[in-house]
């Protein structure tokens, strides 16, 4: 744990050498839950107030099968984990993580784990809890569904093998990386999609750069900041050599007011190089 005033180191908790991904940090910001991606997952609950891991870690044979993405719900009660190998998520009550069921996100079919479903990378709620969003990366569709029943309500399609969600609380849209779309800007590789959540409807798609991946809304200067991992040899050939090995990666920056990206004064699309594959981005 750092602190964002002055970036100093501020404590850690050991959680064991697993092949830890992604973090979900509850609302009230007092719990995180550290998600192992593996045939047979775990999940780390760890109070963020005294760094400790407040139980063991849950896992169990077929329990979590490569699981991925999380988020808390409103009353801080219930984990939603997406799993990468099917067409189901994990609702995982706190309290009795053993307790958990997998719940199906195809309409009358029963959860079923197949290379050929869905396959649901992140998951995450609207500002109101009402309703959750899920990446589909087999079927290159957003779903959204209703809290209250985890019903479907709507099936958006985006680009090829959406990934990473960010939501913008002032202008009711919710974009989405899909860093392998290469059919939505021919010769080109990624989009990001535009949906506006209040109506579960795609706005539109950008072209961010090549791969785009992590994204994160800054609400406050009405900008989105995309990192584009480049990996591909397709992609623009880096400035610098960067000391990893592989390509480097760039930013790209979305005004949420114009869904353009900020340009130079050259007119061309305004980037920040950064190191070889840059995949996650936050803000403070």
């Amino acid at each position: 744990r750092y602190r964002t005033s002055d970036d100093t180191f501020d404590g850690q908790v050991y959680i064991g050498a697993y092949k830890w991904n992604s973090i979900s940090i509850s609302p009230d910001s007092k719990d995180a839950y550290v998600i192992d991606w593996s045939a047979s997952g775990r999940i780390a609950h760890i109070d963020l107030q005294t760094m400790t891991l407040i139980s063991p870690i849950w896992y169990g044979a077929n329990l979590f099968q490569y699981p991925h993405g999380g988020c808390v719900n409103q009353t801080n009660d219930t984990l939603y984990v997406t799993g990468q190998t099917g067409n189901y998520i994990y609702k995982v009550p706190v309290g009795d993580p053993a307790s958990a069921v997998q719940i199906s996100m195809e309409t009358g079919q029963p959860p079923i784990t197949t290379s050929a479903s869905l396959n649901i990378h992140e998951i995450t709620f609207s500002p109101d809890f009402s309703k959750y969003f899920i990446t589909c990366q087999t079927t290159n569709e957003v779903r959204v569904i209703k809290t209250a029943n985890d019903s479907l309500l709507a099936i958006i399609p985006v680009g090829l093998y959406p990934q990473e969600m960010s939501i913008s609380k002032t202008t009711n849209y919710l974009f989405v990386s899909c860093p392998e779309d290469t059919i939505t800007f021919p010769g080109l590789r990624g989009s990001v999609a535009v949906i506006d959540y209040s109506t579960n409807t795609l706005v539109t798609k950008l072209f961010t750069g090549f791969q785009p991946h992590g994204l994160i809304v800054d609400d406050v200067k009405h900008m989105v900041y995309v990192v584009n991992r480049n990996v591909t040899s397709q992609g623009p050939a880096p400035h610098h050599t960067g000391y990893c090995g592989g390509r480097n990666g760039y930013l790209t920056t979305i005004d949420i007011a114009t869904l353009q990206l900020l340009k130079n004064t050259n007119g061309g699309d305004k980037r920040i190089e950064l190191s070889v594959d840059p995949y996650s981005i936050a803000i403070r």
